[in-house]
């Protein structure tokens, strides 16, 4: 298996990139196997990338391609068999579980296709989840929650459960609750899969906004060409592998 990329100068690289555009996440050789019946499959082959502050990122690609993989380093979720991961002054890769699992409740914000909602809290009671977790004060909590609802369109709709909003709402209220703590990278997993095109551009519009309103970085993996057009960049992959980048 191939060793770990040496840190010192993969650091370099980043600050060299920092100098040109500040950049929140660097990927630098890296590679996922998986062990596959008597062989190994290598999900994720050899990237090196950077993602800037402030910019939508779309990786597109077919089913299988490793989009999904990709986003699960990035945020942390899974570790790289080699190379290294950065992210927003720490070298993730390197880190202890439990220093990862801080990072991801305070840097990272997660939305998934299934949006994730818990049936029986309101869409209140659901973006409210990432605060309790930190341990937010109430007064401070109540605030956010409000803030954030505003923020994707839902502030009337705050006390309706999921099976009283619509496919599309229910994907606000996780992108509310995925801004919760104010993350500086949010990472969404084909966010439109369950969603009509009409909604599901909706949603990426408002991701668009979201970016250019609050600052953050968000990396969208989908295999839908039509939704891609509103990203700055758009990065394909092939078997793991990445074969074009826009930016």
């Amino acid at each position: 298996m191939q060793q770990p990329v040496d840190t010192g100068a993969a650091e370099q690289r980043v600050q060299k990139q920092r100098g040109f555009a500040p950049t929140l996440v660097h990927t630098d050789q890296v590679i996922r196997e998986y062990p596959s019946g008597e062989g190994i499959l290598r999900a994720v082959n050899n990237i090196s990338l950077d993602i800037p502050e402030r910019r939508l990122v779309c990786i597109k690609g077919r089913s299988g391609s490793g989009k999904t993989t990709l986003l699960n380093l990035i945020g942390g979720l899974d570790r790289p068999s080699s190379g290294a991961i950065w992210l927003d002054g720490d070298w993730i890769s390197d880190l202890g579980e439990s220093e990862v699992v801080t990072i991801r409740r305070d840097k990272i914000g997660f939305v998934f296709q299934t949006f994730g909602l818990i049936p029986i809290l309101t869409a209140t009671e659901n973006v409210e989840i990432p605060l309790r977790l930190a341990k937010t004060p109430v007064d401070v909590r109540a605030e956010r929650v409000e803030e954030v609802l505003e923020m994707v369109g839902l502030g009337e709709r705050a006390r309706h459960r999921p099976h009283e909003l619509s496919g599309g709402e229910q994907q606000r209220v996780a992108i509310a609750r995925a801004l919760a703590n104010r993350p500086k990278l949010l990472i969404a997993d084909e966010p439109t899969g369950q969603l009509d095109l009409r909604t599901g551009r909706t949603i990426m519009q408002l991701m668009y906004r979201l970016v250019r309103e609050t600052g953050l970085s968000a990396v969208v993996a989908t295999h839908d060409p039509t939704l891609i057009d509103l990203a700055d960049r758009v990065i394909e992959l092939r078997d793991g592998e990445l074969v074009s980048d826009s930016g």
